[in-house]
């Protein structure tokens, strides 16, 4: 065989696959044709991947984790101001990041040069506010209705202090019972809800009228 010919195969089509960097090298072999590579160059991702977010209600902050691709800077804001900025050591790395924050806003997190990649509202990782089913008042004590995730804990909070909590033991409707009493003074009265690793909810604000009934905001 001639030495300075390109060398042939007569064994029909082969084609066989080989990652390389940057992309992939096809090298296709055809019968009676010289040997020729193809390369397909891949486009990295973009983004972030794998995200989680959880949040603390006795440290009362949030965390962030995931695997950035395609960056290494990272600036997150809450309510529209940056709260917190970092670099990765290298881009394609799994990042973790805890921040503490009051209120229920929206976290949004960009990369170095201002493109959005993350929107986190208060409904990813705050507890739906309890939803009050019925409620009923006798001579002495208020009852109410509830109903939500099983497990979840709703509070009676007076002025700020919680006065009495109860696990929702049955989703289409748990009561919990407080006494009259709690409304002589006119204090602020709300019930709320909470779902482990999420924070807890708004509150619902309960009302005393002059005739001393009792309404709740729905």
């Amino acid at each position: 065989m001639n030495k300075r010919r390109f060398i042939k195969l007569h064994v029909g089509i082969l084609t066989a696959t080989l990652l390389s960097l940057g992309g992939i090298s096809s090298v296709v072999v055809a019968k009676n044709k010289p040997i020729y590579e193809k390369h397909v160059f891949r486009t990295p991702a973009y983004g972030v991947a794998n995200f989680h977010t959880s949040y603390s209600g006795k440290t009362h902050k949030i965390t962030f984790s995931g695997t950035a691709s395609g960056f290494r800077d990272l600036v997150i804001k809450y309510d529209g101001k940056v709260v917190k900025e970092f670099k990765l050591k290298k881009a394609d790395r799994h990042f973790k990041t805890t921040i503490p924050f009051k209120g229920y806003k929206t976290f949004k997190i960009h990369d170095g040069n201002g493109h959005m990649l993350k929107d986190i509202s208060a409904a990813q990782y705050a507890t739906k506010k309890p939803r009050i089913n019925s409620y009923y008042q006798t001579n002495e004590h208020l009852k109410i209705e509830l109903s939500g995730k099983k497990g979840d804990i709703v509070t009676i909070w007076k002025n700020g202090k919680a006065v009495k909590r109860k696990r929702i033991t049955d989703k289409f409707g748990t009561i919990i019972t407080v006494p009259n009493t709690l409304f002589e003074d006119n204090s602020k009265i709300t019930v709320t809800r909470h779902t482990i690793g999420k924070k807890t909810s708004k509150g619902v604000k309960i009302n005393k009228s002059k005739d001393n009934s009792i309404s709740i905001d729905k």
